[in-house]
């Protein structure tokens, strides 16, 4: 029976559509005059009439008291203004710090900063303002307006796209096609993240200062990609780094199992994309991109230009309009070396209206443990496998294992020395790891040999940060950059991208970072396959069971705080040899993940060709 649309309803709908776009048309306007009117023009008549100006101020004392409201920050600066010295304060209260010392973490760039900028009246020269404040100021004059006129234009987009989707949906029911209608919450998820697009256009913009790399291929980051894709395409995405490496073993198998097809790979960061970059520049078959924004135009450019056969996310990808453009497509997606903690999956309960039909789209998911498959099937996800965690089967490069053995060869030659290395740290455990290395020689005999600190940040923006943060300490630094550290080196930065292993391979016991302060702790599995002694602190909750059964096993220690660093004995030889065998316990999760993406891919035409033979074969 031909479809025949309700009259009332469309004539509704019409109606509908035309008070939205009316509406839309009248905050845009609204927003346009009041950020005029009540953001540009008093603020300019304010800095004309006041006439401040910008004045050096140094820093004498930054203080942190905690009391039952938070934290109590009290900034003391003095300045100049026509030769005549000035002295002011300035107070804040933090409700979201746990603790002093989490806000004297947040605060070491202030207080180790010499000198900052502050704007004086002149008129009245003991009233100053740090730039924090007047950027604040600029803020709560522009916001709301700016917040009124962003909220106009996307409700005109809103409409538009809301009046293409009822018509592709009219059409498809005309033709009898399958449905996927557009949920209220994905509606609103798609319209919140088009309200917050520019300030993701501005975190780039801001990210790149530091790491110039964000700048490149920004258009993928929109769907729009040069070039013609290969075909056929298997697509494997691993957000960052980690995931990355993780996926260097699946990698593998695919290219072997699928001789026919190219590999995609995908990624979120630079750090990401160059770290696929370095391990198959030499593979003809396999080509990088940067996976776009969850925008629905955006992921639907994706698809329609690489229009790949399967798709395999890492970890915990999860898109809502990704997932469903891939459904949309007849892209069968799958979710490997799957892990939620806790508190992801109370997030994602929060919002369960979105997330569950997302996890539903997944065709198969590969967990890393028991605890991480009941969370997913609590959130609607489906076909759950146990197959353990693909970061066991990845193997340090020799020529790097071997670069860490030449370096210690070299840093040790004209005299022993203990290398401790602190690896992956994060913002803020740099001040409490120094602290600890300034500590290191009154804790050893007189006649001991200087320890040396290995400290290598997570991120690579932070590098130039942490150099000056190692020299206000007064703690002599040299760069891996500027090569090998001399026998009056008290911190050796390294300041590398991919010698991670070189560095386990060189250190008598490695401390991971992320563990310190409640940020989850990073990968711990690549020091145990490096046989490198390892420490890590309390907060480990992206590696929970990792650093369970490492503990268990022996192959590394738990500390409460940097302090306990130095509280434990040498255990190094017992460490050394668990690690390996700890390693060696969990490796098979590539397999078993290959089997159960065989399993799921055999019923699909295209592979019936090529790929993993089937049953019959």
């Amino acid at each position: 029976m031909p479809f025949v649309p309700n009259v009332t309803t469309l004539s509704g709908r019409i109606l509908a559509r035309t008070g939205l776009l009316l509406l839309a048309a009248v905050l845009l306007g609204g927003g346009l005059i009041a950020i005029w009117r009540l953001a540009l023009s008093p603020l300019a008549d304010a800095w004309r009439s006041r006439d401040w100006i910008q004045a050096m101020a140094k820093i004498e004392d930054l203080s942190l008291t905690q009391d039952a409201r938070g934290v109590r920050l009290r900034t003391r600066y003095a300045y100049r203004v026509r030769g005549v010295l000035y002295r002011a304060s300035r107070y804040g209260l933090h409700t979201d710090m746990d603790n002093a010392e989490a806000a004297r973490a947040a605060y070491a760039e202030l207080l180790y900063r010499d000198k900052v900028w502050v704007w004086v009246n002149p008129d009245a020269p003991d009233e100053a303002l740090m730039n924090r404040d007047i950027h604040w100021s600029v803020v709560a004059f522009a916001l709301p307006a700016v917040a009124v006129a962003a909220l106009g234009a996307l409700l005109l987009w809103a409409a538009a796209s809301a009046v293409r989707a009822w018509r592709r949906e009219f059409r498809r029911k005309a033709q009898g096609a399958m449905r996927y209608p557009l949920s209220i919450m994905r509606f609103l998820y798609s319209f919140c993240f088009y309200l917050f697009l520019p300030g993701l256009l501005l975190r780039l913009l801001w990210r790149s200062r530091q790491q110039p790399d964000y700048r490149r291929h920004w258009r993928e980051r929109f769907g729009f990609y040069d070039g013609r894709a290969p075909s056929p395409l298997l697509w494997v995405h691993a957000v960052s780094l980690g995931e990355t490496r993780a996926a260097e073993p699946l990698m593998a198998g695919l290219l072997a199992a699928y001789p026919r097809h190219a590999l995609l790979l995908t990624s979120m960061t630079p750090t990401g994309r160059g770290a696929g970059s370095a391990l198959y520049r030499d593979n003809a078959r396999v080509m990088q991109a940067y996976l776009p924004y969850d925008a629905p135009d955006a992921v639907r450019r994706f698809f329609r230009h690489f229009r790949p056969d399967f798709g395999v996310l890492l970890e915990t990808e999860i898109w809502p309009n990704l997932l469903f453009a891939a459904r949309r497509q007849g892209v069968p997606m799958m979710l490997v070396n799957a892990r939620l903690s806790s508190r992801s999956a109370r997030g994602y309960a929060r919002i369960g209206m979105l997330a569950r039909p997302a996890f539903a789209t997944l065709c198969a998911v590969a967990a890393q443990e028991r605890a991480d498959a009941r969370r997913l099937a609590f959130l609607g996800a489906s076909q759950i496998s146990i197959c353990g965690n693909l970061k066991f089967d990845v193997h340090p490069a020799p020529e790097l294992l071997a670069q860490g053995k030449t370096w210690r060869t070299e840093i040790t030659r004209r005299q022993q020395r203990p290398i401790w290395l602190a690896a992956s740290t994060r913002e803020g455990e740099e001040i409490l790891l120094l602290d600890v290395a300034a500590q290191l020689p009154a804790c050893l005999p007189p006649d001991a040999p200087p320890p040396l600190l290995v400290l290598t940040p997570r991120h690579p923006q932070r590098f130039d940060a942490v150099a000056t943060l190692v020299e206000t300490r007064g703690l002599s630094l040299t760069r891996r950059s500027a090569g090998l550290p001399t026998l009056e080196t008290q911190v050796w930065l390294g300041d590398s991208m991919g010698e991670l292993a070189a560095y386990y391979a060189l250190a008598d016991i490695a401390f991971i970072g992320g563990s310190l302060l409640p940020l989850g702790g990073q990968n711990l599995i690549e020091a145990a396959a490096c046989a490198c002694p390892t420490l890590f602190g309390p907060y480990t909750f992206n590696f929970a069971r990792a650093s369970r059964d490492a503990v268990r096993a022996g192959a590394a220690l738990r500390v409460q705080d940097a302090k306990t660093l130095l509280a434990h004995p040498k255990q190094q030889a017992a460490l050394r040899s668990a690690a390996l065998d700890f390693a060696a316990q969990y490796r098979g999760a590539t397999t078993r993940v290959l089997a159960l993406l065989r399993a799921q891919t055999q019923s699909l035409p295209i592979f019936s060709e090529s790929g993993f033979p089937t049953t019959d074969s």
